[in-house]
């Protein structure tokens, strides 16, 4: 299929047909936009105090089945100790462990043992 494509680029560039080779771009652009899977972890703005504890929701919008995710998380203030994570509904026999790298970062790791997939597809998944 990728030899046809090319093929038709290069004589379509040989003939001097510019519009037929930027339609066919356009529609390959179009055909493999279709196709990606966005799953994204988002943290909206949040405020804490010196001194209070913060709570850090983090999201999770995801358009394929997940089963496991292991991501870092970089916070704008030190932490002291390692912290604790809780999982929301979206949790489906999950387990979360979450470890700290450095003084603002955090690796966080989930997981399900029979591996399940998480529930939904958008919505709030842990808070750290």
């Amino acid at each position: 299929m990728k030899s046809h494509i090319y093929n038709y680029i290069v004589r379509a560039m040989q003939d001097g047909h510019r519009l037929s080779l930027l339609a066919l771009l356009v529609l390959c652009g179009l055909t493999s936009q279709a196709q990606t899977q966005d799953n994204v972890l988002s943290i909206p703005e949040f405020e804490g105090r010196i001194d209070k504890t913060v709570n850090v929701p983090i999201y999770l919008n995801n358009t394929t089945e997940i089963v496991a995710a292991q991501f870092d998380v970089i916070l704008p203030f030190a932490l002291e100790k390692d912290g604790t994570a809780t999982l929301t509904n979206r949790a489906n026999g999950h387990q979360v462990a979450m470890k700290a790298q450095d003084g603002t970062r955090l690796k966080v790791v989930i997981l399900s043992q029979q591996n399940n997939n998480l529930r939904g597809n958008a919505g709030l998944l842990l808070r750290i």
